[in-house]
């Protein structure tokens, strides 16, 4: 998918022509190619669209108040997004209480009504990874201690590749750890890298990023780490 900015004479475009596909969300117009989607089975992807159902029935159920007090937060939110351009973007209401439903549902907490409030959430500070292939043990996320809030919870996504240069991954990111109430300087996240990647060799680089998430949804910037696998 492509996002598209349009100039003086065109100021939008909607529909399917020659393959592509322009439309528009609540964020910025986009160009796609069209194209049937396949079915997505696996059992994280199931998990995740019943819980986007849950939180879209979840909204349809909130009283026009409680509808209005997240369309206020989405125009002031406290964790701030970015198009591919770098512009700053923002979600509808709607968006922000489907996104906090499931972020909370992964970490094992049920729907709010209540969007988030106050300040953002601090970056974790310290973070760093261990990470042991060729069937080795001990994998482990560390960070500073007494950083976490008594009803934060720990986020961490991770990549690897063969390829041991470069500074970043652009693809093949999983969600490897989403806990509530961390420990205070480290989690072993040996059996969840490798039920989501197997057994990677030695030799592989790891790409991790953590976010702290408040209690209401809303995440932190991420910090990053990278390493060889041992």
């Amino acid at each position: 998918m492509a996002v598209v900015q349009f100039g003086g004479t065109v100021v939008g475009l909607r529909g399917t022509i020659g393959g592509i596909t322009f439309s528009e969300n609540g964020s910025a117009p986009y160009a796609k190619a069209w194209a049937r989607p396949p079915a997505m089975n696996a059992a994280k992807q199931t998990l995740q669209r019943i819980r986007m159902v849950d939180a879209s029935t979840g909204w349809q159920a909130l009283n026009a108040g409680e509808k209005s007090d997240w369309d206020y937060f989405a125009l002031h939110p406290n964790e701030i997004d970015y198009d591919g351009f770098g512009a700053k973007r923002f979600l509808s209401g709607f968006q922000w209480y489907c996104r906090c439903v499931t972020r909370r549902a992964s970490v094992g907490l049920g729907a709010s009504n209540t969007p988030p409030s106050g300040a953002a959430a601090t970056a974790v500070t310290g973070f760093s990874v261990t990470m042991v292939g060729s069937g080795g043990g001990g994998s482990t996320a560390d960070w500073d201690g007494s950083q976490w809030a008594v009803d934060d919870s720990c986020v961490i996504v991770m990549a690897f590749s063969p390829r041991v240069g470069g500074s970043d991954c652009w693809v093949n990111w999983k969600q490897i750890l989403a806990k509530y109430q961390p420990g205070d300087t480290q989690e072993s996240v040996d059996a969840e890298y490798r039920a989501a990647f197997g057994d990677l060799p030695s030799g592989w680089r790891c790409w991790a990023r953590i976010y702290k998430q408040a209690l209401a949804g809303n995440r932190s910037v991420a910090a990053a780490s990278t390493v060889i696998l041992g």
